[in-house]
Parts: structure tokens; C-alpha cells; sequence
């Protein structure tokens, strides 16, 4: 009896041992074509990609330019107000409290510019951003699905912690991926004649 309770339990074990690796090979990737392999897998660093697309350096470039004409339009409200700062003193007392008055207005028309600008500037450079993401984010993804990966990851970290801690050699799609933008970004630019 014992004799066949272990010849049952050997016969349970091998059943279980069978279909546990049954199992594991149906999970393996499939791919393409119906072959078995593992899975594709790139990165990307978006730092660089961001360093090497010329539309990011072009949207960068005209914020810095709308910054630049801001500083100086701020310029000459400061100027005005250092104007009448230097007026101020040469009127009477009823002069220098009207002339008061006026630096006051000027000083918050100066300060509501500041605060206008920043806004006006911080919402133009998450507009431009989003867009330059969008982009990157659906060439990577093309890419991807035309060359079969099943995974390309960031591998640039934020805030302290990795997202990818090692990659071998070849499997940063970074460069490729600059390629790829910078090609479609080029044949969208308008065509100029010299005339």
C-alpha cells in the first residue's frame, strides 16, 4: 500500500512538474513569424534627444528671443520710473505728491508686467514642450512598433532614482531617434525660394 501511495504521489509530482513547464514556455514572447525568443527591448534618454532635436532648440531659441523683448520692454518702465524718480525732486511739495502718484502707478504697472510676463512665459514654454513631447514620444513609439520592440524605456533619472541601471552597449536608440526627428523635422519646414 505504501508502495503505491508513493508511486501515486511520484506520478502527482510529475504531472505537476509537466504542467508547471507547460506553463513557462507559453509565457516565453512570441514573436513575429510565430518564433520564440526574448523580448526586444531598447532605451532612450530623453536628455539627449531633447539636445539633439532641432525643433526643442528652435522652440528654446524663440522663448529666449520673447524673453529677450520682454527684458527690454521691463527696461523701459524702469527707466521711466528712475525718470520721474529724478523729477521728483525738483518739484514742490504739491508737485512731488502728484509726481508720488505717478511713480506709484508706474512701479505697479511694473510690477503687474513682471508677473503677466512670467505667466505668459511659463504657459508658452509648457505649450512648446508638450508639443515637442508629443512628438518624441510618437516617433519612440513608431519606432518601436516598426522595428518590433516590445519595450524601449527612458533611461534618464529623475529626482535621484534610475530607470535603467545598466544597458548594453546598442540598446540606446537615443541617436537614432534624433535622426529620425530631426529628418521629419527638416521636411516640414517651408520651402524658401532665393528669388
Amino acid at each position: 500500500m505504501r508502495k503505491i501511495n508513493g508511486i501515486v504521489w511520484a506520478a502527482i509530482f510529475c504531472i505537476l512538474f509537466i504542467a508547471a513547464g507547460a506553463r513557462a514556455g507559453a509565457q516565453e514572447p512570441v514573436e513575429e513569424g510565430g518564433k520564440k525568443g526574448p523580448p526586444k527591448i531598447g532605451c532612450v534618454d530623453m536628455g539627449k534627444i531633447f539636445e539633439g532635436y532641432e525643433m526643442a532648440k528652435n522652440l528654446d531659441a524663440e522663448l529666449k528671443r520673447i524673453e529677450s523683448e520682454k527684458k527690454e520692454q521691463k527696461q523701459e518702465l524702469i527707466k521711466e520710473i528712475q525718470k520721474l524718480k529724478e523729477e521728483v525732486k525738483f518739484f514742490s511739495n504739491n508737485g512731488k505728491a502728484e509726481k508720488q502718484e505717478e511713480i506709484e502707478i508706474k512701479v505697479k504697472e511694473l510690477q503687474n508686467f513682471d508677473f503677466q510676463v512670467s505667466q505668459e512665459l511659463t504657459q508658452e514654454r509648457r505649450k512648446k514642450l508638450q508639443a515637442a513631447m508629443a512628438e518624441i514620444e510618437n516617433t519612440i513609439r513608431e519606432y518601436g512598433e516598426g522595428n518590433h520592440y516590445d519595450l524601449i524605456l527612458n533611461s534618464v533619472s529623475f529626482g535621484g532614482l534610475k530607470n535603467v541601471y545598466y544597458a548594453r552597449e546598442g540598446l540606446d536608440l537615443s541617436s537614432r531617434i534624433v535622426e529620425i526627428l530631426n529628418a521629419k523635422y527638416e521636411s516640414q519646414k517651408p520651402v524658401t525660394s532665393n528669388q
